[in-house]
């Protein structure tokens, strides 16, 4: 007997799980089929939730937007949820060069930094042992989010709502009919796939620009003491307390396989023992590989497939999804409830050839 569901979303990772909370808020009954893929790059990340990012110090677009959006939905699941995986922290910028600290004095004259930025600290005020030959100063809104623990939360809450199907979900077995979709026992007015750098293979959305990237990450452990700060030389390092952090990121677009590389794992421990030469030691005890599903015009794919209403999808939110899909979830729940009209940066429409295949 067939099963009548408002949307199925692929995927439960950042995208699929904040797509889930927007909807079943309006009302809308779904199902998130997910096969717990181990190169997730929602699992694997560290969930850095910063504006002010890159060499050049370039403030995210729509910043203004995407931090109240963030905050708010960080905070409301959590209370929803009952449980924990938002962690407001400032972050400590250091600086590369001496026109890396150029560009920051120069951003602090401009009012749309002035939320963002702070005056170099003196450097009495830096962490002791931290090697900034050049300075650095401190960023302001910014945090991360404990992603596992975030999906953790999302998945028990999903098999709550009798909201999960748990395994593998294989295109080729849908089909459309009429303004539906039908997938084993379960007819669907939409299906939203959130599938992360596998989208690429997606066989309704082959013509979407993906341009993936590997990540890795050690869990670094140590018996000093550490700064509660972020710290972002480049690479970034997170403190997780009770002497362990988190320290990432390498990017490799021609290897997007998911084991861990001896390479990475050694440039990372370098950039490490960069920052406090001769006063921490550390010891490694986990490394993480992820695929980040970046676009070519570095924002995300978010909508429904120009020829087949019924199919949707929501992502290529590269490294910035922390930041930016709480607000696109939002948009797209709200254009499958209420028909509203979809931000025109992230619409698939930018990138529709309708003589394109798939």
């Amino acid at each position: 007997m067939s099963q009548q569901v408002n949307v199925l979303i692929i995927g439960q990772g950042l995208a699929g799980t904040l797509l889930a909370a927007n909807l079943v808020a309006r009302g809308v009954r779904v199902l998130v089929a997910d096969d717990g893929h181990r190169s997730s790059s929602t699992r694997m990340a560290a969930g850095l939730l910063n504006p002010v990012s890159g060499l050049r110090l370039t403030k995210s677009r729509q910043a203004e937007r995407f931090i109240p959006e963030a905050l708010h939905t960080y905070a409301d699941l959590e209370q929803r949820w009952g449980a924990s995986f938002y962690h407001a922290t400032p972050l400590l910028r250091i600086f590369r060069s001496e026109r890396q600290r150029a560009d920051w004095l120069k951003r602090l004259g401009s009012p749309d930094y002035a939320a963002y930025l702070q005056a170099p600290l003196a450097p009495e005020a830096l962490p002791a042992g931290l090697r900034a030959p050049h300075g650095a100063g401190l960023q302001q809104q910014t945090g991360y989010l404990d992603t596992a623990s975030f999906l953790d939360a999302g998945r028990h809450w999903l098999r709550q709502q009798d909201a999960l199907h748990e395994g593998l979900f294989d295109w080729s077995e849908l089909r459309l009919s009429g303004s539906a979709a039908c997938w084993r026992e379960w007819t669907v007015q939409h299906v939203i796939a959130c599938e992360g750098y596998r989208g690429q293979d997606n066989p309704w959305f082959g013509w979407l620009p993906f341009r993936p990237c590997k990540g890795q990450i050690l869990t670094l452990e140590t018996g000093d003491p550490l700064p509660a700060w972020i710290l972002n030389r480049g690479t970034w390092l997170v403190p997780l307390g009770k002497g362990r952090a988190r320290i990432g990121a390498t990017y490799e677009r021609d290897a997007i396989d998911s084991g861990p590389s001896l390479a990475a794992r050694e440039i990372l421990l370098r950039e490490a023992h960069a920052l406090f030469p001769d006063r921490v030691r550390w010891s490694l005890v986990e490394e993480a590989v992820g695929v980040r599903p970046g676009t070519r015009d570095k924002m995300p794919l978010v909508g429904l497939h120009p020829e087949y209403p019924q199919l949707g999808m929501c992502n290529g939110f590269g490294s910035k999804g922390v930041l930016m899909a709480p607000y696109y979830t939002r948009c797209l729940a709200a254009a499958l409830v209420e028909g509203a009209a979809l931000p025109a940066e992230a619409s698939l429409q930018r990138w529709w050839n309708p003589h394109a295949s798939g």
